[in-house]
């Protein structure tokens, strides 16, 4: 019996020395979840997602106010270029007024002089059929020989500019070094 008491306490005592080390154990591993868990939140504090998130969105804002600058740039040059198309076909279209009316006064002056040396009705009559002619192909834009000759005349006071030969760039990098 006295070998029994001695194994019971034996046992007793590796049972009660296997408890305080899954004791010890457990206990080791709650305070490493413990600080594992603080490092984390302290990780999370410091380096948080909303830093990453507003510094994208104002990046996105930047190169959307970038592109909405050009584009209304852009769109200025644009209605610049518009304006000054319209300008000039406007001083076109006045200067062209300008020749018809032009046109029609020397073909009146023509006629008044015409008709001071008519001498017959018939003359007359052919002179204001010439006339009304002259000032429809006037407005259609076509050109009486008279006024074609001037034209011509015109033309030949054009600048001539002299043709330039184009140059012989070889190929060759060392230019025959």
């Amino acid at each position: 019996m006295a070998r029994e008491a001695d194994e019971q306490r034996e046992r007793e005592g590796s049972l009660r020395l296997q408890e305080a080390e899954r004791r010890a154990r457990v206990e080791g591993e709650m305070r490493i979840n413990e600080e594992r868990m603080r490092l984390e939140m302290q990780h999370k504090k410091k380096h948080s997602p909303i830093k990453a998130v507003v510094s994208v969105a104002g990046v996105i804002v930047l190169i959307s106010a970038g592109v909405g600058y050009k584009m209304y740039s852009d769109h200025q040059k644009e209605l610049a270029v518009a304006r000054e198309e319209k300008a000039r076909v406007e001083m076109d279209a006045k200067k062209k007024q300008a020749e018809l009316e032009a046109r029609y006064a020397m073909i009146e002056k023509e006629f008044a002089d015409k008709l001071k040396k008519a001498k017959s009705q018939a003359d007359i009559d052919q002179l204001q059929k010439e006339r009304m002619q002259l000032r429809l192909d006037a407005q259609a834009g076509r050109t009486t020989a008279r006024q074609h000759a001037a034209a011509k005349t015109e033309e030949t006071k054009k600048t001539v500019v002299p043709n330039f030969k184009k140059r012989d760039i070889p190929d060759d990098p060392t230019l025959g070094l």
